[in-house]
């Protein structure tokens, strides 16, 4: 299959600023060597709690923010190294749908005049052949097309997120980087618009970067999942897998908070260990050994690497499975 995302040692670091005895600057890894590739129709799910790095990959990919080591690549070509021209264009084909409509659109414009932008900029498209578009990506996603005129503000939260994801759409993209696109709406609506963004994904032969902390959603809609923690890449393989079988302690704890019923999945054990801990102090050993009831000396001196475990579709970092 073609490679159209590629992450190399993709990191970066945010500065702390203390006030005790004075200020004291300090800094943290939020995204730590993260390493993988997205092929073309490859759907990923980027799976972790909240602080675990994954908007901040997101915005990496993005060029929101600039990485302080490692690489991004699209198709081959790295997007640092594009030329202004060369980046809109590769922009055009990588788009991303955020966590929060009501901050991702501006607030002062109708959902046409934001749907219209870009064609009108980007692609030069006259009058007749905006609102052409604009109908077009609109139906698909479901939004009503009398309500296309209205404020962000003046829809419910299934429509914005619905016209997020047209505004997504409106360029025809290979890939579209989705940042929690249904943590905000209620279990009924999720469902709506998982099936709609599978269904679509077919349809319009789309590839999807799938961010969330649910990894029930993730299976749903993806065939491999990714899984970080404090920055940390700890877990990799096929969705199937890490759902009916996750290895790394971490990865079961996400099992366990999955609020579904207890027949419906596999039973794993349970972790309870939890600690005070302060990763910015901590920079030694596995990011996840103060909460892991498996830890064990090596754990809190050294930090695993990520590995394959028995396939080449598998990979741990996780000193239990490399003793």
């Amino acid at each position: 299959m073609e490679a159209l995302l590629t992450t190399k040692n993709l990191s970066k670091k945010f500065s702390l600023k203390r006030s005790v005895l004075g200020f004291k600057s300090d800094f943290f890894w939020a995204v730590n060597n993260v390493n993988f590739t997205i092929e073309h129709k490859q759907n990923v799910g980027l799976v972790g709690e909240s602080g675990s790095g994954k908007s901040t990959v997101a915005r990496l990919i993005m060029q929101l923010l600039k990485a302080d080591k490692g690489v991004v690549t699209w198709q081959g070509k790295e997007i640092s190294n594009l030329t202004t021209k060369q980046r809109r264009e590769v922009y055009q084909q990588m788009q991303m749908i955020f966590q929060d409509p009501l901050d991702a659109f501006d607030i002062r414009w109708k959902i046409s005049d934001s749907l219209a932008e870009p064609l009108r900029i980007i692609e030069k498209l006259s009058h007749k052949q905006i609102q052409e578009r604009m109908e077009e990506v609109l139906s698909l996603v479901n939004f009503p097309l009398d309500r296309k005129f209205a404020y962000p503000y003046q829809l419910s939260g299934g429509q914005r997120q619905r016209a997020l994801i047209a505004r997504s759409l409106i360029l025809k993209p290979k890939l579209i980087i989705a940042d929690e696109p249904v943590s905000a709406l209620d279990v009924s609506m999720q469902a709506q618009i998982l099936n709609e963004m599978k269904e679509l994904a077919n349809k319009l032969d789309i590839t999807y970067l799938f961010i969330s902390h649910d990894l029930h959603v993730v299976r749903f809609l993806c065939s491999f999942v990714i899984v970080m923690y404090q920055g940390h890449v700890l877990e990799t393989g096929a969705s199937e897998e890490i759902y009916t079988n996750p290895l790394h302690p971490y990865t079961q704890e996400l099992h366990n908070s999955i609020l579904i019923p207890a027949y419906t999945k596999p039973q794993k054990k349970v972790v309870t260990k939890e600690v005070a801990f302060d990763r910015h102090k901590n920079k030694q050993g596995c990011p996840f050994a103060h909460r892991c009831p498996e830890a064990f000396a090596l754990c809190n001196k050294e930090t695993p690497v990520l590995q394959h475990y028995k396939d080449k579709n598998r990979q741990l970092a996780c000193h239990i499975y490399q003793k």
